[in-house]
Order: structure tokens, then sequence, then C-alpha cells
């Protein structure tokens, strides 16, 4: 399923976020918030309870 809002996606019981064709982020919707979830979408970031794709943000340590 295929949703270009947050709000239908709290219906599933996972989320799969995708930025500019890449994998940001999977997670079980109960782990994340919809500002995580917004977040992986706006700016590509991969919130703690996600597991991170190959388009995840990278962020140096």
């Amino acid at each position: 399923l295929v949703l270009g809002h947050v709000a239908g996606a709290r219906r599933a019981d996972r989320v799969c976020v995708m930025k500019n064709g890449r994998v940001v982020g999977t997670a079980r919707t109960s782990d994340v918030t919809q500002d995580e979830v917004l977040g992986m979408i706006i700016l590509g970031k991969c919130p703690p309870g996600a597991i991170p794709g190959p388009g995840a943000l990278k962020i140096a340590a």
C-alpha cells in the first residue's frame, strides 16, 4: 500500500519509508512516532525504533 499521507499509515502494522527511490527505514508502527516517520520522509533520518535502509541519512559519530 502506497500512501501520500502519514495518518493512514497508522492503520498498518509496519511502515517502510522511501526517499529519492531508496529505502530510508522500516519499522513497526508501534515502535515509531508520527514525528519520527515525518523525519524519515523529510530528512531521511532513521529513528532508533526502525531498521535503516541504504537511503538513510548517515550521521558521523
